[in-house]
């Protein structure tokens, strides 16, 4: 039988407190664990209804990003699943929320070209380009709105950032967004 390597456990623990983490998920995306994570979240995190809002808004729409477009997939009951990570941290005057899921490196580019080009647009123009979306929409249903959601909802860029894996046709797609508390 192994050892739990003590050490080890220690380093994430520090990990986690110096990036002020509050919630982490690794796993499948399922109706049952959003239900449990947002009431978990709601449970401990907020008094101001606005914000609470905002930040639910920006969980499912980076929540349904990682069930609907992971590579990574399970079935639970049976339904099947994008699987991914979603970690949470709070600062004292701003949160980040961050959702990573596993990519084929041949759309590495097209979606950096889309975070480039909401990251560029200004609130008026993430607005136009969320309708010209919605109108022209796609197979899985979305129309790639949800993160010109969370451009708007979140009132900053997209930080976007992909990391190798053991398959050199993958990476790790992390994107990550900053929420002020006002």
């Amino acid at each position: 039988m192994g050892h739990i390597q003590h050490k080890s456990t220690l380093e994430i623990f520090n990990i986690m407190f110096a990036n002020k983490l509050v919630a982490s998920y690794v796993g499948p995306i399922d109706s049952d664990i959003l239900t449990l994570l947002a009431e978990n979240l709601e449970a401990t995190l907020w008094q101001n209804e606005t914000l609470r809002r905002r930040f639910f808004k920006i969980f499912i729409e980076l929540s349904q990003n990682i069930a609907l477009y992971s590579i990574e997939r399970s079935v639970t009951k049976g339904k099947e699943n994008g699987e991914g990570t979603l970690i949470i941290s709070d600062y004292s005057d701003h949160f980040v929320f961050s959702a990573g899921n596993v990519v084929e490196n041949s759309t590495k580019n097209v979606l950096l070209k889309r975070a480039e080009t909401i990251n560029s647009l200004d609130r008026l123009g993430l607005r136009s380009l969320k309708r010209k979306l919605r109108n022209v929409g796609n197979k899985k249903g979305g129309g790639n709105i949800g993160l010109v959601q969370v451009a708007l909802l979140s009132k900053n860029p997209l930080e976007v950032n992909f990391f190798p894996t053991l398959n050199e046709n993958q990476s790790f797609y992390l994107i990550s967004v900053k929420i002020e508390k006002e």
